[in-house]
């Protein structure tokens, strides 16, 4: 299970534009979570 939310943060990470889009929210909920 750690191997894969690794891999997915990683390739999420690797998406600047995405994660530019809506960076406070993804945080707020990483956070809340």
């Amino acid at each position: 299970a750690i191997r894969s939310l690794t891999q997915g943060r990683a390739s999420y990470t690797m998406e600047p534009s995405h994660y530019a889009e809506v960076p406070l929210n993804i945080a707020d909920k990483v956070i809340k979570r």
